[in-house]
C-alpha cells in the first residue's frame, strides 16, 4: 500500500508545473505540460517547466490587460469611463449629489493612475 502512495507522490510533485499552470489558468500550460513530461526528468527541465507555469499573467489577466488597453471591459471589471459614465446617469437621476459625483469619479481616476501619472495594470 505504501508503495502506491509513493507513486502517487512522486507523480504529483513531477507534474506539479503543470497543475500550478492549469489552476492559474497559464495561457502556456500546454507548453508547460510539454516541457515538463519530456524534459521533467531532468532537474533543470522540471525547474524550467515551474518557472513557466509560475510566471507571466494567467489568461484572465491577460484578458482584463487587453480589455483595459481597448477601452472595452466585461461586467466584473468596468472600465474608469464606463464607471463614470455610470456615475454620471445616477447624478442625472438625482441619485447622487453633484459634490458626491465629482468625489467618486476623483477616487475612480485616481485609482487607475499611478504615482507618475501612467495607468496602473489591476489583476
Amino acid at each position: 500500500m505504501s508503495g502506491e502512495w509513493t507513486f502517487v507522490l512522486v507523480a504529483l510533485l513531477y507534474f506539479a508545473p503543470v497543475i500550478i499552470a492549469s489552476l492559474r489558468g497559464n495561457r502556456h500550460a500546454d507548453g508547460v505540460g510539454v516541457v515538463n513530461l519530456f524534459l521533467g526528468w531532468t532537474f533543470v527541465g522540471w525547474v524550467v517547466a515551474l518557472a513557466w507555469a509560475v510566471s507571466g499573467p494567467t489568461a484572465r489577466e491577460a484578458k482584463q490587460r487587453t480589455a483595459s488597453a481597448n477601452g472595452t471591459a466585461d461586467e466584473h471589471n468596468p472600465s474608469a469611463a464606463a464607471e463614470i459614465e455610470r456615475l454620471l446617469a445616477l447624478r442625472e437621476k438625482g441619485e447622487i449629489s453633484a459634490e458626491q459625483y465629482d468625489a467618486l469619479k476623483a477616487r475612480i481616476i485616481a485609482d487607475g493612475l499611478d504615482s507618475d501619472c501612467t495607468p496602473v495594470s489591476k489583476p
